[in-house]
């Protein structure tokens, strides 16, 4: 009889054990889809959000761009005004525009004229006599680096002051810049450089130069 009576218990037991493990199994189920669905979420949250950063960011861009285009053609509008623009000029038009507080990330701004070979000493004269009662004397202008070149891409104007070592510098005696200026001159779009040693910037950030065409009035574009 014991024998007997211990076998349905037995069975139960069994029946008990198994539906633990059906209710752990399906504990187990429940909880890895659970898992696999907060996952998603999870990483649909942060697809969501990085996609955000990046559109906002895209954004910045393309305005921090437009204003960059929209600077530059005002300066060749002042070059298409005033034909015999001199130094003096060239800053006051700069220093009205309030850069550091409207566009601080623009570190400076150059002019550089294209000069064929037999005209460089009389362009370099017409530099020294110009009006010197703005920041930049020009008395001393000269163009560096020395060396007879066919062309040269002489930095006529600079602002502000802090940048006036680029002054007299030839930009295409260096082929990488050059390449630039040719591809601007030759496309009519604007051209940026590679990543550029900025000089006085304390946090040692790296600049890029924008390169913006400047055409001769009247002079056919083709």
């Amino acid at each position: 009889m014991a024998a007997a009576s211990a076998r349905p218990f037995g069975t139960g037991a069994q029946r008990l054990d198994l539906l633990a493990y059906v209710v752990l199994a399906a504990a187990l189920v429940v909880g890895a889809f659970a898992f696999h669905h907060s996952r998603q979420m999870v990483e649909q949250d942060i697809t969501k959000t990085l996609t955000g950063h990046a559109e906002h960011m895209r954004e910045a861009l393309v305005m921090r761009l437009q204003a960059y285009d929209e600077l530059a053609r005002g300066f060749r509008g002042l070059y298409y005004s005033v034909p015999n623009l001199d130094s003096a000029r060239f800053t006051r038009y700069a220093e009205s525009l309030d850069l550091a507080e409207h566009l601080p990330s623009v570190h400076s701004i150059s002019f550089a004229r294209r000069v064929p070979h037999a005209e460089i000493d009389a362009f370099v004269d017409s530099v020294r006599r110009q009006d010197q009662r703005g920041p930049v004397d020009t008395r001393h202008f000269s163009v560096h680096p020395p060396g007879a070149r066919s062309e040269y891409w002489v930095t006529e104007h600079v602002w502000p002051g802090r940048a006036n070592e680029m002054l007299g510098f030839d930009l295409g005696a260096d082929a990488a810049r050059r390449a630039a200026i040719e591809r601007a001159r030759d496309t009519g779009r604007p051209t940026a450089s590679g990543p550029l040693r900025i000089v006085g910037d304390r946090m040692e950030k790296p600049g890029y130069a924008l390169r913006f065409p400047v055409y001769a009035s009247g002079v056919s574009l083709a």
